[in-house]
């Protein structure tokens, strides 16, 4: 075996080749390091997209028609339901006075957030 110093010039490595390859192995290191980070932001932003379409629909479902006939309907019954147990006379026509209630209510409340919020700012 002979040592790297009988090593004529024509066999021995280039030195800077060695040297470039090392520095393609570190930015290559680097770009695989910032591959993977743009992977988690990735993953990340799509996480944060997914929460926000939940969110809009959440919001939507608040304000939405159907959610407040469905309450409307079921405050109706119970309060009907309920002037009948206690023998209420009309009890059907009185319970319509805790729906109006509601009905009225989220009619008002997008006005006065309004309001509250122009006042706030």
């Amino acid at each position: 075996m002979r040592s790297p110093s009988s090593f004529s010039d024509s066999q021995s490595p280039d030195r800077s080749e060695t040297e470039s390859n090392r520095g393609s192995d570190s930015s290559s290191g680097l770009s695989v390091f910032g591959s993977i980070m743009l992977m988690e932001i990735q993953e990340q932003l799509n996480q944060i997209n997914e929460r926000n379409k939940r969110v809009e629909l959440d919001k939507a479902w608040e304000v939405s028609f159907t959610r407040r006939l469905f309450i409307s309907i079921v405050t109706y019954i119970v309060a009907s339901v309920w002037l009948w147990s206690i023998n209420e006379s009309n009890f059907l026509l009185k319970a319509i006075v805790p729906t109006a209630g509601y009905i009225l209510s989220t009619l008002s409340i997008p006005q006065l957030k309004k309001l509250w919020l122009k006042n706030k700012i």
